[in-house]
This record gives structure tokens, C-alpha cells and sequence, in this order.
């Protein structure tokens, strides 16, 4: 397990023999099959903050969403990029809903599953680290 969060990151590149660790305001866990569950202190979203990148702050966790992202509601499937902030209405319709369930699949795709049925996916990207919460990150081409 590495001794603090600053070491999460790059215990995630280096080794996968690790089994939890915690940053402020999420746990991180590895599952038997390989997927990472983040589990935050406070899943309620408490803001969200548009620039280069799409982020939401869960009480002292915050997601970072760098590469474009696909945001699933009522069915219906938005394909969206932090670097086109007009494109973003989906994604600030978001608040103030709660985080119901996250887990990174083995290749380092984010899936983020919210109360009211809203689903929010990152994919890894092949040059940029895609996403960042509770100091994990998906490096660039995923694992």
C-alpha cells in the first residue's frame, strides 16, 4: 500500500500489488478482478469549475477531466471536451447531484454512475492524462 496520496500516482504507474490507500476526502481501492473503486467522504457535489479542464469538487475530492468525455442522460449520450466550454450545458446541469458509484476499469477508463441515473465516462487518451481524482490519474495511453 503506498504511505500517502502523492505516491498513489505513481504507485499506479510502477506496481499493481497494492490494495488500498486514501488522499483527503476519498479511499481508493483495488478489487480482486482489477478495477479501482473510489469511494469520497462526501459524494455530494459541492461545485463544479469550467477551464481548460472539467472538474467537480466533492467536499475535499476533486475530479479533473481533462480529455473529452461522454455524459449519458436520460439515455441520451453527450459527447463532450473540456476545451469546448459551450458545448459544457450537459455538464453544469450535473450539480448539485450526488456520486452513487466510481470505478476505473484495468485499462484506465473511468466510470462514474450519479444518483439520478446520470452516467459520466473518461476514456484514456493516447498523449494526456485523461482524469485525476483523489491523487490517482490516468496516464497518457491508459494502463
Amino acid at each position: 500500500m503506498p504511505p500517502n496520496a502523492g505516491s498513489v500516482r505513481q504507485a499506479a504507474r510502477l506496481s499493481h500489488d497494492w490494495k488500498m490507500t486514501s488522499s483527503p476526502g476519498c479511499v481508493i481501492e483495488r478489487l480482486a478482478d482489477g478495477t479501482i473503486r473510489f469511494s469520497l467522504t462526501d459524494p455530494q457535489i459541492s461545485w463544479l469549475r469550467i477551464d481548460y479542464q472539467a472538474r467537480i469538487q466533492f467536499g475535499q475530492a476533486e475530479l479533473v477531466i481533462e480529455t473529452p468525455f461522454t455524459l449519458t442522460v436520460r439515455g441520451r449520450s453527450n459527447r463532450l471536451d473540456p476545451n469546448d466550454r459551450a458545448g459544457l450545458g450537459p455538464f453544469t446541469a450535473l450539480y448539485p447531484d450526488t456520486a452513487a458509484d466510481i470505478l476505473m476499469a484495468r485499462n484506465g477508463d473511468l466510470g462514474m454512475t450519479f444518483a439520478s441515473g446520470t452516467r459520466l465516462n473518461v476514456p484514456p487518451h493516447p498523449q494526456y492524462e485523461a482524469w485525476s481524482l483523489g491523487g490517482f490519474s490516468c496516464v497518457p495511453g491508459g494502463f
